[in-house]
């Protein structure tokens, strides 16, 4: 019999396809070494994003012997007793006003154009009288204040000698100097508003000598401070007025010296789930909370805050982001009071939570 034509078409039609092949399983890791090895995986920073916060990135203040000044959320700044007291008021404002934490003004500050302080006399009223009103006026928690003690420039004029040279032959001739002698010494002092308590007051003494023969500075013991007023291209706007400024601002920063805080960078993690509110106020925290992500932390707090009642918040969630905001404030004192009121009434473990109060410890 013969054998049966097989069509080649049938052939390959016979031929079983390759199977797919599949990825080998992944092997999963047993619940009790996963326990084990998350905790290392934290600390050593490997710990995935929490879905439940937002970590806000700021410049976070140090504490200082100053941090009664920091916290005062408005200063008044007016003028100051005894002569050039409303030159060095409009100074020292200014400066203040330009000290950043981070992108944030340190101080929020307030001026009036009010005329001379003053003088004090037998029957003047106590200063903590007069920074009370002051910051009545104002509507500020703090004020400063104090006394120009003396605030002179003197001119003393003197034949000094420079030297010529003409032909390789050098001589000395004599030249017109003027010697400018500038003493400044102010003692500014800042006051609580409702008390008149002192939390800063310092003597200030600036004495500084210019010596300009021929229009050209010789020495000068000031700082240029103004972009060269004291180099040998601008010279012709060397006068008593100038002297005096320069000695001024030196007096004022001395001042922003204590006043400026020193800064690292820190991390913050806030919460962005609410399940203690009804939906519409977990709807408007949670715009609280995309404001804080566009980098408006200043209205982002303003809003956690117009549903709590700090560290007597009856909701954690809030209660925790309201200790947040008041560490991006620069109030690590209130945060810390807060994230324990947190904690005494939070008995599960809130990793946020025990990284906030371990970044607060480091401070100390």
């Amino acid at each position: 019999m013969p054998a049966p034509v097989v069509h080649p078409a049938r052939l390959i039609l016979s031929v079983p396809a390759p199977r797919a092949r599949m990825p080998a399983p992944r092997a999963r890791m047993p619940a009790r070494l996963a326990r084990i090895v998350a905790p290392l995986l934290l600390c050593a920073g490997a710990a995935p994003a929490r879905a439940d916060q937002y970590v806000y990135n700021f410049d976070q203040r140090l504490p200082s012997a100053y941090d009664d000044v920091f916290n005062l959320p408005s200063l008044g700044v007016i003028s100051l007793r005894g002569a050039d007291g409303q030159n060095f008021a409009a100074a020292i404002a200014g400066e203040l006003q330009a000290i950043r934490i981070g992108t944030r003004p340190a101080f929020s500050i307030r001026t009036e154009d009010s005329g001379a302080a003053p003088g004090k006399t037998r029957k003047s009223p106590p200063d903590s009288v007069y920074v009370r009103a002051a910051a009545d006026r104002l509507g500020v928690k703090g004020i400063l204040f104090g006394t120009i003690v003396s605030a002179n420039v003197t001119i003393d004029k003197y034949i000094g000698a420079t030297t010529s040279c003409a032909n390789k032959v050098c001589t000395s001739v004599p030249i017109d100097c003027v010697k400018y002698q500038g003493s400044y010494t102010v003692t500014p002092t800042i006051y609580t508003a409702d008390t008149a308590k002192i939390l800063y007051q310092k003597m200030i003494k600036k004495d500084a000598v210019t010596d300009v023969c021929g229009g050209v500075v010789q020495k000068t013991s000031l700082v240029d401070i103004f972009g060269g007023l004291f180099s040998k291209k601008k010279q012709e706007a060397l006068t008593p007025e100038s002297i005096m400024t320069a000695i001024r601002m030196e007096a004022a920063r001395e001042i922003i010296l204590d006043l400026t805080p020193k800064t690292r960078k820190a991390k913050v993690g806030f919460k962005t789930s609410f399940p203690e509110f009804d939906k519409e106020t977990q709807t408007k925290l949670k715009l609280a909370v995309e404001q804080l992500k566009s980098g408006r932390p200043d209205k982002a707090c303003g809003m956690f805050q117009s549903f709590g009642e700090g560290a007597a918040t009856k909701q954690l969630t809030l209660r925790y982001n309201l200790a947040a905001c008041e560490e991006v404030n620069g109030n690590t004192k209130t945060a810390k009071q807060i994230y324990d009121a947190y904690d005494r009434d939070h008995p599960e473990v809130d990793q946020m939570l025990n990284d906030a109060l371990k970044r607060l410890g480091d401070l100390k």
